[in-house]
């Protein structure tokens, strides 16, 4: 014969029986799983920076330069997106889920690459602030952000900038190029792209700061001759 548990009577079996049913309306939502908790993620400047070349290494503690200022950088329109891109054929481009950055794309590598050239000590100041002591604009487009899944074991952290230095005087293109960096990550995992994003930026910095730094120094030096005129 089944047994059937008596009906609760009195105020404490009632909430007894109340207390039971809310255990078990949890249980079951536990059961159903909730929805991960989005993680995001920024650039930093890797310990293992690229050496600079010697003959265009700043003097320790060089005060004098050039002031530029690193404009807002658009981006294509697949990268005007928080979310971090990664490729697996040429034609498909997907997107981590509950991964994100923690700003836009075209706002991170701005805002990484004044750090980046304000350490090569080749400027009297990098700055994403608007000023009139600036000698030249550094303005750019992010074309590409992205992992790229070359195969089942290797995987490449993509970033290819358009970039035009400007004269801040006549706003006259003083360098106008495209930068590409590739780096394997060393995991396929979200911070796995961040940090080889990281080390491709920190490539580019290195690769032409030092030319950025000159024709900027040379705008500065014409002015300041006419100046003394």
């Amino acid at each position: 014969m089944k047994h059937i548990a008596p009906k609760p009577t009195g105020l404490a079996g009632r909430r007894r029986w109340a207390a039971v049913a809310l255990l078990a309306s949890v249980g079951a939502l536990g059961c159903r799983g909730s929805t991960p908790s989005t993680r995001h993620y920024t650039l930093v400047t890797p310990d293992e920076k690229p050496p600079l070349e010697e003959s265009s290494a700043p003097a320790p503690g060089r005060m004098t330069g050039p002031v530029l200022v690193i404009e807002d950088f658009s981006a294509d329109a697949a990268y005007v997106d928080l979310r971090m891109a990664y490729r697996t054929e040429p034609v498909r481009l997907d997107y981590y889920a509950y991964h994100q950055w923690a700003a836009l794309p075209g706002v991170l590598v701005a805002d990484q690459l004044r750090i980046l050239l304000e350490q090569t000590g080749r400027f009297r100041s990098v700055t994403r602030n608007p000023t009139g002591q600036a000698d030249a604009f550094l303005e750019g487009r992010v074309s590409r952000f992205e992992e790229v899944d070359v195969s089942a074991d290797k995987w490449m952290g993509v970033i290819v900038l358009d970039l035009r230095l400007e004269d801040a005087s006549t706003r006259e293109t003083l360098a106008s190029q495209t930068a590409r960096a590739e780096v394997e990550l060393t995991e396929r995992s979200p911070a796995g792209l961040a940090w080889a994003l990281s080390r491709g930026l920190t490539q580019i910095a290195a690769r032409w700061g030092a030319e950025w730094a000159a024709l900027a120094d040379r705008g500065e030096a014409s002015r300041s001759a006419q100046a003394d005129q």
